[in-house]
C-alpha cells in the first residue's frame, strides 16, 4: 500500500486487518483530512481471483497501462514510486 503523498509503501500489506487499518488511518494532511492510500498488483494477479471482476464491473479497482498513469491518476509522484516498485 502506497501514501499518494509521497509514492512511497507506508505498511506491509501482509500485516493483520487492524494493523492496516490503523496504518491507513494515520494518512492525513496538514488539515487532517484523510489521504487515501492506494493499493497495486499486476494484471497477472487478477486474473484468477473471481473478485476483481466485479471490482472492475464496479468500479473499486481500476486498470492502468503504466505506471505513470497509475501515479498522475493519485497524483503520486513518480519517481519515489518506481522505486518502491523496484524495491
Amino acid at each position: 500500500m502506497v501514501d499518494a503523498r509521497n509514492g512511497k509503501r507506508f505498511v506491509n500489506e501482509l500485516a493483520s486487518r487492524r494493523e492496516r487499518s490503523e496504518a491507513e488511518m494515520k494518512c492525513v494532511d496538514q488539515q487532517g483530512k484523510p489521504v487515501m492510500p492506494f493499493g497495486f498488483c499486476s494484471e497477472e494477479t487478477t486474473v484468477n481471483r473471481p473478485g476483481f471482476k466485479a471490482s472492475f464491473r464496479e468500479g473499486t479497482v481500476k486498470k492502468f497501462d503504466t505506471v505513470e498513469a497509475l501515479a498522475k491518476f493519485y497524483g503520486a509522484p513518480l519517481e519515489p514510486l518506481k522505486q518502491q516498485i523496484a524495491e
